[in-house]
């Protein structure tokens, strides 16, 4: 992976960075942008699930004053922000299917228009893409632009998921414990060992936040296994993901509705029919009692980018629960 970023930060072409949630693939697009000759511009990043669809095309290319409601005057957008640098777009494959032309466009003539606007302006943004979705199954779906796959697919990096780097995990859970703030701590032995046994199906960011709690919770100096939440049940309100590649077949033959609510992940959520999904997520939701913060930090993904997610399903913010209780977004 190291040795596709540094030959990819050669070269000004579009780069998809791929692979699990959680894993560290904004990392990458930093590490692209700081082994380039770009590295002294702008790295600029959005999350393209975390914007509402009437908001985002305004964020990427700009807006002229009076072009909607609120638009008291000419706005640049995040391409013409990234001149001379870099655009990351991340969860790409959550951007809405009717911008992805005007995204297309940009990427093949170097220029955008801002909305409202009839003049073309160019840009100079080196695109660098990420998505745990499979984009290819998307397209086939068409939920996905084939010709854009292709254009921001020119190369590719893929991050593999933490259990897969197991020699990576004490580095970092060191590196965590120095960014952590306070009386520096040490990892005790059944510490270590409960690390490195844990499958992390929350990746990177599960084994930063386990250790930022434990630097802050533990007493002493020493991080002990239980301050980890590792050394017995796993504290998650759900268990870990094992699934290989022939389990994640499995799970796409069964219903959301015979699919227990902890064992919910995005990982499984990716390989269900929309339908499917969206019969998932208001289970969840509804086992959590409406608290749909709770559902985002057990999915280990932002809460707007759950409210993004939901409203592509045309999940309400209100709606009645197997109980017959109205469930509210919290």
């Amino acid at each position: 992976m190291f040795e596709l970023v540094r030959r990819s930060a050669r070269t000004t072409l579009p780069v998809l960075v791929q692979g699990p949630t959680g894993s560290g693939k904004e990392l990458v697009a930093r590490a692209l942008h700081e082994s380039s000759l770009r590295s002294s511009r702008p790295f600029v990043a959005v999350n393209c699930g975390a914007i509402s669809p009437q908001l985002i095309e305004s964020e990427l290319f700009g807006h002229k004053k009076g072009a909607f409601t609120g638009a008291d005057d000419d706005r640049a957008g995040l391409f013409e922000a990234a001149k001379g640098g870099t655009l990351f777009l991340d969860e790409v494959g959550e951007l809405p299917l009717e911008l992805q032309p005007r995204l297309l466009r940009a990427l093949e003539t170097g220029s955008v228009r801002r909305v409202g606007d009839v003049a073309e302006r160019p840009v100079d943004a080196r695109v660098v893409a990420a998505t745990h979705r499979d984009l290819s199954r998307m397209v086939a779906e068409g939920r996905f632009r084939e010709d854009l796959l292709h254009r921001l697919w020119v190369l590719s990096v893929t991050v593999p998921p933490l259990s897969a780097r197991r020699s990576d995990v004490i580095l970092l859970a060191e590196r965590f414990i120095s960014e952590a703030g306070g009386s520096p701590k040490r990892l005790s032995p059944s510490a270590r060992t409960a690390l490195l046994h844990h499958d992390f199906p929350g990746n990177v960011r599960e084994l930063k936040n386990r250790i930022l709690r434990a630097q802050h919770l533990a007493e002493g100096l020493m991080i002990e296994a239980d301050d980890l939440g590792l050394s017995g049940s796993n504290p998650l309100p759900r268990a870990p993901c094992r699934r290989d590649v022939s389990g994640l077949r499995e799970t796409r033959t069964r219903s959301a509705s015979v699919i227990d609510v902890k064992e919910l992940s995005m990982e499984l959520l990716d390989q269900l029919p929309v339908e499917e999904e969206r019969r998932a997520l208001l289970r969840m939701i509804d086992a959590f009692g409406g608290n749909r913060a709770r559902v985002a930090r057990v999915l280990g993904i932002g809460k707007s980018t759950l409210h993004a997610r939901l409203k592509r399903l045309g999940v309400p913010m209100k709606f009645e629960s197997r109980n017959n209780a109205t469930i509210v977004a919290a």
